[in-house]
C-alpha cells in the first residue's frame, strides 16, 4: 500500500476545497434557475438572462433532458456542468495565481 507524501496530500487538500468552493456557486445558481423556471418561466427576461450566465450546465441540462425528458435529471445535469465548470475555472486561477507568484 503506497502512502502519500506530505505535497501529495497538501495538494489532494487543495483540490478538495477547490470541489468544495466550486459547489456554492453551482448550486446557487441551480437553485436559483429551479426558482424562475417556476414562477416567470424560462422565456422570461429573468430566465434568460440566468440561462445565459449559467451557460455551461444549461448546455449539459438540455442534453440530458433530451435523453431523460425529465426536468429532475436536466436541473441535476445543470448543476453538475456548472459545478465542473467553476471547478475549472478555480483550478486554472491557482495554477496561474501560483505561476505569477513562483510558488510550486
Amino acid at each position: 500500500m503506497a502512502y502519500q507524501t506530505a505535497p501529495e496530500t497538501a495538494k489532494w487538500n487543495e483540490e478538495k476545497q477547490l470541489l468544495r468552493w466550486a459547489l456554492v456557486p453551482a448550486s446557487i445558481w441551480a437553485c436559483t434557475m429551479m426558482i424562475i423556471a417556476h414562477a416567470d418561466r424560462m422565456e422570461s427576461t429573468p430566465g434568460l438572462w440566468v440561462g445565459f450566465a449559467g451557460l455551461p450546465g444549461i448546455v449539459i441540462g438540455s442534453g440530458v433532458f433530451f435523453l431523460t425528458r425529465s426536468n429532475n435529471a436536466a436541473y441535476v445535469g445543470i448543476f453538475l456542468g456548472n459545478w465542473l465548470f467553476y471547478f475549472g475555472l478555480f483550478k486554472a486561477a491557482v495554477l496561474l495565481k501560483n505561476r505569477l507568484t513562483g510558488s510550486r
